[in-house]
């Protein structure tokens, strides 16, 4: 786990998820109710952009790959070295454009699920 990502999943407010939980425990719910409903919906936004964050950064890490790693494993970085390196493969580009659509595609994602939830709800008085 990188860096980032530690420190991304440790500032979610684990204190405050733990204060929350033990809030719905003294109200009856459950250890696994609890966690579920109370939890998990209020560390799950640090767990994705945590895990966003280790996997992107894993791309990084060819040369750990490359001294790590036996003759037999190959990692998406290793492979993408191997064909920068030694030939002359359209497939690396093929694998750019499948990152890049995957990441913007994520975005708009993001962005959109995201609009919905800010816009002020109407008022039935008006």
């Amino acid at each position: 786990m990188t860096r980032t990502a530690l420190i991304t999943g440790a500032s979610s407010g684990i204190g405050h998820a733990l204060a929350i939980e033990l809030a719905a425990r003294s109200c009856g719910a459950s250890f696994p109710r609890a966690f579920w409903h109370v939890v998990l919906p209020s560390v799950r936004p640090a767990v994705i952009s945590a895990g966003a964050f280790a996997f992107l950064t894993s791309f990084d890490e060819v040369v750990l790959t490359l001294f790590l790693g036996g003759p037999r494993t190959t990692t998406i970085p290793k492979k993408i070295w191997e064909s920068v390196k030694f030939e002359l493969d359209p497939s690396l580009t093929a694998v750019s454009t499948v990152l890049i659509v995957i990441s913007v595609v994520a975005l708009l994602v993001v962005q959109f699920a995201g609009r919905g939830r800010n816009q002020p709800k109407a008022s039935a008085n008006r």
